[in-house]
């Protein structure tokens, strides 16, 4: 098969983080690159061939070959006075995204055409292009992206760009002929009458052969004075909006109990235009740190670069995922969780759909409530009781080995891709 992905990832611009010094460096990758790469490797690996267009704002129109990908990178026009209107831009920019893809599906005799996330500018020139060039078209809806917007404050949930985003979301994963989705997703999607057997079911995954239980944390625990500390470690977007509030209350319930733990929170912050420091919500942390008595007892490391991400797994002893109850974080997968995972971490989660049958209570994992009280409880059970630690990170590892390989998941996109064709034929 001759697959056509179509998604805007900022990949692989995202690699490297140009600070506001002017300084680059390499950067933790986003969900998306985390995911959709290794899927799409594995798709290769087994004979298929897969082309990319990689719309973003932020781009300008090249091609190149990266990393085995043909990659045809689109940005918005530059133009007078749609370059400096929103909306005028995002529109060009669709109109030369289904430009392209129309183009492509005729020179390179494509067969599916990929759709990742159902957005103005990835979502409706897809379905536009699969629908002109009468092919399938698989749409993949690991989170609900305008939702997350709206969470993290990148959106305005009264702009009418707001409105029509969530109104392409709810509508065009009906008009697939089969949709890739995590567990919320999918439920959520057959409750508004899609058919099941539209629907595939495949979360994160994680690479066991780069987040596994011999990394050497040494050097991250001496970087940062750990000593014989208790780590606790969170890595992720460092933001409210993902937990860190409540992680920070969580910790300081565990330190009136636990003198030698250490919280460790790895990531980046929300305004990439200041330096980490800077941030107005990072400041606020540090702020509640020290209202709460435990500003000596938390670092914040910052971003680090992607490899660097398994060795401070690595030196934990226990990891967590605070993410709050929101209707973005029960439908988004969390890769954090299946990275923790890997290294054979015992994992300390807000029970979530979105690792329904990932982490099994009291045996791959904990699960929470997602308040400061329970996730300290959890924490501090652990903490206290290392031959468990070691046992629920055992069988975590196991779980992931078993179950959530890039491999395995990639053969199960394949046999979605198969079905997608035999879904349109039905349909057609």
């Amino acid at each position: 098969m001759n697959i056509l992905f179509i998604g805007s990832l900022d990949y692989p611009e995202r690699l490297q983080y140009h600070s506001p010094s002017g300084e680059v460096r390499r950067m933790t990758y986003d969900g998306g690159v985390r995911r959709m790469p290794p899927l799409l490797h594995h798709v290769q690996k087994r004979g298929h061939r897969v082309i990319m267009v990689i719309p973003t704002m932020n781009s300008a129109d090249y091609y190149e070959e990266y990393d085995g990908f043909p990659i045809y990178h689109l940005g918005p026009s530059k133009w007078g006075p749609v370059k400096h209107s929103f909306y005028l831009s995002g529109s060009s920019l669709a109109v030369k995204t289904f430009s392209r893809l129309r183009k492509l599906v005729k020179t390179c005799d494509i067969d599916i055409i990929y759709v990742y996330n159902p957005t103005l500018i990835c979502g409706i020139p897809g379905w536009i292009a699969a629908k002109l060039c009468h092919k399938p078209m698989v749409l993949e809806m690991n989170d609900l992206v305008i939702n997350f917007g709206i969470d993290t404050g990148q959106m305005n949930p009264k702009s009418l760009l707001t409105k029509l985003g969530l109104f392409i979301q709810n509508k065009l994963p009906f008009r697939a002929d089969m949709i890739i989705a995590t567990n919320f997703i999918g439920k959520m999607l057959v409750s508004r009458g899609m058919p099941p057997e539209r629907v595939v079911v495949i979360p994160m995954a994680a690479d066991i052969n780069t987040f596994h239980p011999r990394r050497d944390g040494t050097k991250v625990k001496r970087t940062f004075g750990l000593g014989d500390s208790i780590v606790i470690l969170y890595q992720g977007r460092v933001s409210k909006a993902f937990g860190i509030d409540t992680l920070l209350k969580a910790m300081a319930r565990v330190a009136q109990k636990n003198n030698e733990a250490r919280l460790l929170i790895v990531g980046f912050h929300q305004n990439r235009e200041v330096e980490f420091e800077q941030d107005e919500e990072i400041i606020s942390f540090k702020r509640i740190a020290e209202q709460l008595g435990i500003r000596n007892k938390v670092i914040f490391a910052g971003p680090q670069p992607h490899e660097a991400i398994p060795d401070f797994i690595a030196a934990s002893d226990i990891c967590v995922n605070p993410a709050p109850y929101t209707i973005v974080h029960r439908a988004g997968s969390p890769g954090k969780v299946f990275e923790y995972m890997a290294v054979g971490k015992p994992v300390v989660s807000t029970a979530l759909e979105s690792i329904e049958g990932v982490i099994i209570d009291g045996e791959t994992g904990l699960l929470a409530k997602p308040d400061a009280e329970d996730i300290a409880e959890k924490i501090l059970w652990l903490a206290e009781n290392p031959r468990i630690r070691d046992k629920i990170g055992k069988n975590a590892r196991e779980k992931v080995v078993a179950e959530y390989q890039w491999e395995k998941l990639g053969d199960k996109l394949i046999s979605a891709y198969r079905q997608a064709i035999e879904n349109r034929e039905r349909r057609a």
